[in-house]
Formats: structure tokens, C-alpha cells, sequence
């Protein structure tokens, strides 16, 4: 299990980005990292950030590999994707 460094400290670049890839499922890790974004305008807007650039990178994939329907046949995109194709707990 991966642990967080919140306390007063910004969230770590490391765990914005597990959390925008939908990689934080540990509850209370995510519990914790959620109630750091409740009161952390500077984490807060790095997490939107980091959203942004997942969002780039996943529409880039695509571009890339045909579209969506190249994909669904298997490209070398296709494992990438499945790994950040989780949804985001946040939405801004």
C-alpha cells in the first residue's frame, strides 16, 4: 500500500497523478488525499493540472492509433489506456 504525505504538506506530484490516473483504491488513502483537495486551493488546481494533461495524453492515444475503433481491434496504445481509463473521483 502506497501512503500519502498530506498533513500540511502540498500533495506529492507522484499521488496527484495515481489519483487522476484512478490509481488510488486504497479507501482511506483516498479518503485522506480527497479531504487534503477539500481544503488546498495549491493541490487542488495542480490535480486539474494533472486531469488535463491525462485527458491530452488519452485523446493524443487515440489520434495516434486510428481512433477509437483502432483500438478496440488492440494497438500498442490499448494496455496504456486500459491502465488510465479510470474514471476521476473529482470533476472541476
Amino acid at each position: 500500500m502506497h501512503t500519502i504525505q498530506l498533513s500540511t504538506e502540498h500533495t506529492s506530484d507522484h499521488d496527484l497523478e495515481r489519483y487522476c490516473l484512478g490509481m488510488v483504491t486504497d479507501e482511506s488513502e483516498l479518503t485522506e488525499l480527497q479531504e487534503h483537495l477539500l481544503w488546498c486551493p495549491h493541490c487542488v488546481e495542480r490535480a486539474e493540472e494533472t486531469r488535463d494533461y491525462v485527458d491530452a495524453m488519452r485523446v493524443a492515444c487515440i489520434r495516434v492509433d486510428g481512433g477509437v475503433g483502432a483500438m478496440a481491434e488492440g494497438t500498442k496504445a490499448e494496455l496504456w489506456l486500459a491502465q488510465i481509463a479510470g474514471d476521476f473521483v473529482f470533476s472541476c
